[in-house]
């Protein structure tokens, strides 16, 4: 065991991308959860910081993975120096904040700046970035997950190159329960306070990111 660190969500999503595997858990959030870390935001005071929770990660080298094909598209973010993780403990509340992070980044014109960044950033950062015919995802399921698909299209709104394929789900309902709950949250802040629920989430709300060693199966 190694690395123990106490980070926001912007310093742990630098320059790295996250994958949830087969056999961790899906979406179980419902109203109740949502509801209660909604109120966190909202009564975290501007300028402190919130201790949020623990993060779990192994980190994924591409000798370990360039031979299966479910990360076939994903092998050239290995090139770039992006560093890969699968999700252990975590993934519920990193899920919903960043089902919440699109919600807000939906409501930003694109040459909107919001903490000192565009809204195209902010993308590259959380959510995807551009390849060839389709994007690579920030964070997400591993890909043939029975929510990827789902949470790629419905959730993040992209496009991908198996868009009908998805099913529908208790736990993919969930994730459209998400999306909504914060969709009427969000719709009735004003901009101003749209980009203080933003820095909140990305800036205030710090984890300990507990790094399992590499050679632990």
């Amino acid at each position: 065991m190694s690395k123990s660190n106490l980070l926001s969500l912007l310093e742990i999503f630098n320059e790295s991308i996250f994958r949830i595997p087969d056999f961790q858990g899906e979406y179980q959030w419902g109203n109740n959860q949502l509801d209660h870390f909604w109120k966190e935001i909202m009564l975290l005071k501007n300028g402190c910081d919130r201790y949020t929770g623990l993060i779990k990660v192994k980190r994924i080298d591409k000798d370990d993975v360039k031979e299966i094909e479910k990360w076939k598209e994903d092998l050239w973010l290995f090139d770039t120096g992006q560093k890969a993780y699968y999700i252990l403990f975590g993934q519920q509340r990193l899920t919903t904040m960043i089902i919440l992070i699109k919600v807000i980044l939906n409501k930003m014109v694109d040459a909107e700046i919001i903490n000192f960044k565009m809204k195209e950033d902010w993308i590259k950062i959380f959510l995807s970035l551009d390849h060839g015919s389709y994007p690579t995802f920030i964070f997400g399921y591993e890909k043939d997950n029975p929510s990827d698909e789902y949470f790629r299209t419905k959730i993040l709104g992209q496009s991908t190159s198996s868009a009908d394929k998805y099913p529908e789900t208790l736990y993919t309902n969930n994730l459209t329960n998400a999306k909504s709950f914060f969709e009427n949250k969000i719709k009735i802040l004003s901009t101003k306070e749209k980009e203080k629920v933003f820095i909140k989430v990305v800036n205030k709300l710090k984890f300990i990111l507990y790094e399992i060693d590499s050679d632990l199966d």
